[in-house]
């Protein structure tokens, strides 16, 4: 496979038409197949000359993925936002692209996606398909650095359009598609030998759709009303929202976090979390998880609770797994800690020990009518690998 991927890098390398074109509105850069059939799965649409997958990509670019990004950009098109799970980024936000492609033959016309890959669970699921290949993709502008500089350009796989939801690929298909849901989906639609060059055009037609939204709620009876301004102010947008529990108490942040959860994706995408707030799916946890006989593993937990006095009882917890006994289920030790401040949480989770360094989930139990802005002191206080959040109310 590293042979295919350093022969093509050095076809690239000599290619008499390299480059990047743009008329303002339409980007072409030259790219090389791969050579992969119709009977192998491919993850990638186009990656950079570097990229060591080839063996599952239809096009490596003769030009780095920065160069094409930045070729993009010129075009006026808005810079998106990358997913990223650790800051609950799940959709890829960014205004609608379409992307053509044609081999560089005499006659050869520009054909769209669907005519170059084949999507065997249409083929094959034909009453539920979602028409993914047909549907405009997304240009997210792919994960940055922090100097602004495309991850894709220097790190593996060095995506350009990949066919699954990754943040560092600048161009994406609309939607979540997972890597592991989506491996085996996508295949060659035609069969192209190993050196073919081509040229692939990227098209946005200069219309911002793209809308944001923070939207403050504190009560889930609001939430008709919010919902019904936000269609009117929105309605030709496309709309993606993070949430404020501001005076909110947490059990009423679970009830309009189930409300907001049943339009996730279809009236609006919720992405990511408001500045210093939980991401709005920290309160609708899975009850089951309270029990912790039964849990796949022991996240942290921080324990809230209300005094005689009126005062607030803060505590840490971590719990050991002790595999030491002969079930085969392990024997749960927790270690539990008063915490006065926040700022201690720090601390706390940084010495836990070796069996804790990778765990990146808190659950916190708080009182049900405790103000949420009581507990958001917690996730500037936890280590920054503590990106997952659910708060259970009691």
């Amino acid at each position: 496979m590293r042979k295919i991927a350093a022969g093509i890098a050095a076809a690239a390398a000599c290619a008499a038409f390299a480059g990047v074109q743009t008329d303002g509105k339409r980007v072409v850069f030259t790219a090389t197949a791969t050579g992969v059939t119709p009977g192998e799965a491919i993850e990638f649409f186009a990656a950079g000359p570097q990229s060591d997958h080839a063996y599952e990509t239809l096009f490596l670019a003769d030009d780095p993925p920065q160069a094409i990004a930045d070729a993009i950009a010129k075009t006026g098109i808005p810079q998106g936002l990358a997913t990223d799970p650790f800051k609950a980024r799940l959709w890829p936000q960014g205004e609608r692209v379409r992307v053509y492609a044609r081999l560089a033959r005499e006659g050869e016309k520009f054909a769209p996606l669907a005519d170059w890959v084949e999507d065997r669970w249409e083929t094959e699921n034909a009453e539920d398909a979602d028409g993914v290949l047909g549907t405009a993709l997304r240009w997210t502008g792919g994960a940055r650095d922090g100097k602004g500089h495309l991850v894709a350009d220097t790190m593996s796989p060095n995506a350009i359009f990949a066919l699954f939801t990754t943040g560092q690929s600048p161009i994406v298909l609309d939607g979540q598609h997972e890597q592991s849901v989506t491996y085996g989906r996508f295949f060659p639609a035609k069969r192209m030998a190993l050196g073919d060059k081509a040229e692939i055009a990227v098209e946005w037609d200069g219309k911002r759709s793209v809308a944001s939204e923070t939207l403050e709620i504190a009560n889930a009876a609001d939430a008709a009303q919010l919902l019904r301004s936000l269609k009117e102010k929105h309605a030709a947008d496309d709309l993606f929202v993070q949430l404020r529990f501001d005076n909110a108490t947490v059990e009423e942040a679970g009830k309009i976090a189930r409300i907001f959860q049943a339009l996730d994706g279809t009236a609006m995408k919720l992405n990511g979390a408001a500045e210093g707030e939980f991401f709005y799916g920290a309160f609708a946890p899975d009850e089951r998880w309270r029990a912790r006989e039964g849990r796949v593993f022991q996240p942290f937990e921080v324990r809230v609770e209300r005094r005689e006095d009126g005062g607030l009882e803060r505590k840490f917890v971590f719990v050991e797994e002790d595999w030491s006994g002969d079930g085969l289920d392990p024997r749960l030790v927790p270690h539990e800690t008063s915490v006065k401040d926040w700022s201690e949480l720090r601390g706390l989770v940084e010495n836990a020990g070796a069996a804790a360094d990778k765990l990146t989930v808190m659950f916190v139990f708080a009182p049900a009518d405790l103000a949420v802005a009581e507990l958001r002191g917690i996730i500037a206080a936890v280590p920054p690998r503590i990106a997952t959040f659910y708060v259970f109310a009691e």
